[in-house]
């Protein structure tokens, strides 16, 4: 079975501002922003111990075709998204969000 996905608000609320900021560059790219997010996400489900510990139990998923990752915890029925950052980012950021 696998576990529930749990989004954040901050996190819901990057990848808000991260599609608004891509749409305005170009229309639809936006809507592609969040289809890569959304395809990452489930690979997370899938098998949420495969991706790498950055910062004490935080994991990050990079998200292919956008400069962005995926930070989350796993929780023994659920993962948790804390925050979904540009790679520019130090992942010490996220540890904020615990």
């Amino acid at each position: 079975m696998s576990p529930a996905l749990v989004l954040r608000e901050a996190a819901f609320a990057d990848m808000d501002a991260a599609e608004g900021w891509y749409e305005s560059k170009e229309p639809g790219l936006g809507g592609r922003f969040v289809d890569a997010v959304e395809r990452t996400l489930a690979l997370i489900v899938e098998n949420p111990r495969s991706y790498p510990v950055v910062e004490n139990t935080i994991r990050r998923a990079v998200v292919r075709t956008f400069p962005y990752s995926v930070f989350y915890i796993v929780e023994d029925d659920r993962v948790v998204v804390l925050a979904v950052f540009h790679q520019a980012m130090s992942p010490s950021r996220v540890s904020t969000r615990l």
